[in-house]
């Protein structure tokens, strides 16, 4: 089992903190999360299960799970690289009704759109950017996920 793996916050005002891991057989054991989960895959496939439910992802999808859902995480021998945005369950809910009125409804939890990963990898970099820069990103990442 190797493991490498580091959590920062965006910075001061923004809306999530960040999981940058690279996994090689490790799993996450059940658990869940108060933010709204958005992760990027970089390389490799995941296998993951959201209450119970088995799903698969690889380079360039998408993972998204909402708060309070419980689930599961993580790789065999395979290297895994991934970006996560734990976001603000309530700055999601202001994106989704700018867009929607009624909030938006996922197709599921995981999107295939390379597209739409590589911008969630930029908006996730950990490189240093003023927190204007870093929310602008986020909020066009958010927005283009709640369009797909």
């Amino acid at each position: 089992m190797a493991v490498s793996q580091h959590i920062w916050h965006c910075g001061a005002g923004l809306p999530a903190d960040v999981l940058i891991a690279d996994l090689r057989a490790y799993r996450y054991a059940p658990h869940f999360h108060d933010a709204w989960s958005i992760g990027a895959i970089e390389h490799g496939n995941c296998t993951f299960s959201v209450h119970g439910q088995a799903h698969a992802a690889g380079q360039g999808d998408l993972v998204v799970i909402a708060p309070g859902q419980v689930h599961t995480g993580g790789t065999s021998a395979t290297p895994l690289a991934y970006r996560m945005a734990y976001i603000d369950a309530q700055w999601f809910d202001d994106h989704a009704r700018a867009l929607f009125a009624d909030g938006a409804r996922l197709p599921g939890p995981v999107i295939t759109a390379p597209g739409l990963c590589a911008q969630w990898l930029a908006a996730l970099a950990p490189d240093p950017m003023p927190d204007a820069a870093r929310r602008q990103r986020l909020s066009a990442a958010l927005f283009g996920l709640l369009a797909e």
